[in-house]
């Protein structure tokens, strides 16, 4: 995370969400997810199986809607 451009509070966010084991991890900073996406390969073994999603996005997997918009 630290060779990233992403800012010390995201990584804290992710951290907390690993250490606690999370499913997800739900945001709206596009910047973060990118950042996290374009380096999964290197933190796949740091994340584990946290899903990265924007909170429209886990909502239509979670209540299973097609929203047209």
């Amino acid at each position: 995370m630290e060779k990233s451009s992403a800012k010390e509070r995201d990584a804290l966010h992710l951290a907390c969400a690993i250490y606690n084991k999370c499913d997800y991890f739900i945001t709206c900073d596009d910047r973060f997810i990118r950042t996290i996406n374009n380096n999964e390969y290197l933190l796949k073994n740091l994340i584990g199986d946290i899903k990265l999603f924007y909170p429209i996005d886990f909502l239509r997997k979670e209540i299973d809607i097609d929203v047209i918009e």
